[in-house]
């Protein structure tokens, strides 16, 4: 999170003036793409100043600070609980103290099959993320803020895709009680614990790839890739599962970042109604205002892409409309040709038939039986090969 008025922080991704940074050789390849700069922004901020920036390469997002400091959920009444917040996370869905842990949690809509399966639900997730609160960890000054701040972000995932088929009134409703259920909850179980309620319990983080092993949109957005879209995957060169890959008929790159990295294609039919290609810029940050309203105490963590030919115009508006209504946002200019090997690229039905039609089965067995080195290692949480207790 840099100044609004610094220069050179706007620009860190603006290949004309840091070429370097922004370097796709990869012989010298340019580091700027590993982080999320977002500026301090206030009400009443001149949002036109950093458009042409935002349709360049779709930074800097904007953090509320002021928000994120007095309001929980927009819906309640400001609190000022949160007023020792100094930043985000680098997704931007948990306001944080300097030292303090995220704690996540997330909940799958699309899931459920009724109000009262996701009110249950609600119930062992929350469970989970107030649990985690109670572990120490190695850091003295995060284990007082924890004991103080009880953060936890149990996060919804699949919202849009939820929204299409059952409506916004139905999405508000569901929102609305389970925020108010987890709030029970955890007035019960922290008396039970003999612990602090926790300051902040709801959040909406990006998800990903973790939504798409259940076939739910990814958070507050919509599906990247539309109906049918190739999934792009990277792999170490020499990871097990790369000459299965190949043997088996995937499309397969170099990655243009890393030479000792490839990009394994994955054809996916999704079965979403719409993607974010058909939904307009104000529907996007109107659903992601909603969540920060009806859901989330914390923040929202959202990337409203939107059309680079006939949307930059509305990026300002759209801003100036959400004052207020939004802890933080980002954006992202839509376009094959913005992003190379970028994580969702949408095709045609015709082209996901061609590309399943070269895929061969791949017989996991031949790397997982009886190969002792596929076992995941544990963190030691240390800088060297000796931890200091």
């Amino acid at each position: 999170m840099g100044a609004s008025n610094d220069k050179d922080f706007i620009n860190l991704k603006n290949a004309k003036i840091f070429p370097e940074r922004n370097s796709y050789d990869p012989e010298n390849p340019g580091w700027s793409y590993m982080s999320n700069n977002s500026i301090s922004a206030e009400i009443g901020t001149k949002y036109e100043d950093y458009v042409d920036l935002i349709a360049n390469n779709g930074e800097p997002g904007f953090i509320w600070l002021d928000v994120a400091r007095n309001y929980g959920r927009l819906a309640d009444p400001a609190d000022g609980k949160d007023y020792r917040v100094m930043g985000m996370n680098p997704c931007a869905e948990m306001d944080l103290e300097s030292g303090e842990m995220c704690t996540l949690v997330e909940v799958h809509l699309n899931r459920h099959e009724s109000k009262e399966d996701f009110l249950r639900t609600l119930k062992f997730a929350y469970l989970y993320g107030k649990t985690v609160t109670l572990m120490p960890t190695h850091w003295q000054t995060t284990n007082g803020i924890m004991q103080r701040n009880r953060r936890i972000g149990t996060s919804l995932t699949g919202i849009a895709s939820f929204a299409d088929t059952r409506g916004m009134p139905v999405i508000r409703e569901w929102m609305d009680e389970g925020y108010k259920k987890i709030r029970a909850y955890d007035h019960s179980y922290s008396e039970w614990l003999c612990v602090r309620e926790s300051i902040r319990v709801t959040t909406v983080k990006p998800s990903g790839s973790v939504s798409l092993l259940s076939g739910a949109t990814p958070g507050v957005h919509w599906g990247p890739g539309g109906a049918f879209y190739l999934r792009a995957i990277r792999f170490g060169k020499q990871d097990q599962m790369m000459h299965l890959f190949k043997a088996a008929g995937y499309k397969i790159e170099d990655d243009i970042y890393s030479k000792e990295t490839s990009v394994v294609y994955f054809p996916i039919k999704s079965g979403h109604k719409r993607s974010e290609k058909e939904v307009s810029l104000f529907e996007k940050i109107g659903l992601a205002a909603t969540a920060q309203k009806y859901w989330s105490d914390n923040g929202v963590s959202v990337t409203l892409s939107f059309d680079k030919e006939s949307e930059t115009k509305h990026v300002a508006p759209a801003l100036h409309m959400h004052e207020g209504q939004l802890k933080a946002v980002s954006f992202l200019p839509m376009g094959n040709e913005v992003y190379p090997q970028q994580p969702y690229t949408e095709i045609t039905e015709e082209e996901y038939n061609k590309h399943i039609g070269k895929i061969a089965k791949i017989d996991w067995s031949a790397i997982y039986d009886g190969v002792e080195n596929l076992d995941a290692l544990g963190e030691k949480y240390c800088n060297n090969d000796n931890c200091l207790i």
